[in-house]
């Protein structure tokens, strides 16, 4: 019996990887978090200065996003930088904290598109149906 492309053992992470204008959507919005993890370490360290273990965290997390290699892991960790550094909890920042998170999961969802290191290292998946 012939192997399906579906059964080998260890999964992938996205099955599609759109190329065109959804591609390069994809690559405004990974992006778009790059500089919103940006723009949180500098309000979170208006008032004392950046740790070193916060600095190698968000340049990794960057240099991954911008890459596009292991999105998720990027997008998961992003997540996590967030909500822990967040410079203010109330009123508004709640809301822009909402908001932000919100952009980050749809970057986890989504995937990184075909302009990707993710796109190479994993490429795309051959859905069959059964026979």
């Amino acid at each position: 019996m012939a192997r399906r492309q579906y059964d080998k053992p260890v999964q992938r992470l996205f099955s599609v990887f759109p190329t065109g204008f959804p591609g390069v959507a994809l690559v405004l919005l990974r992006i778009t978090v790059l500089g919103m993890l940006f723009d949180s370490t500098a309000q979170s360290s208006a008032t004392g200065g950046i740790s070193l273990w916060k600095a190698l965290v968000l340049a990794s997390t960057s240099l991954l996003l911008l890459c596009g290699a292991f999105t998720s892991v990027a997008g998961v960790v992003s997540i996590i930088f967030e909500a822990i550094y967040w410079p203010s909890w109330d009123g508004l920042k709640l809301f822009e904290f909402f908001l932000r998170t919100l952009v980050m999961i749809a970057l986890l969802l989504l995937g990184p598109g075909a302009y990707s290191i993710d796109l190479k290292m994993f490429g795309r998946r051959l859905i069959l149906p059964p026979e």
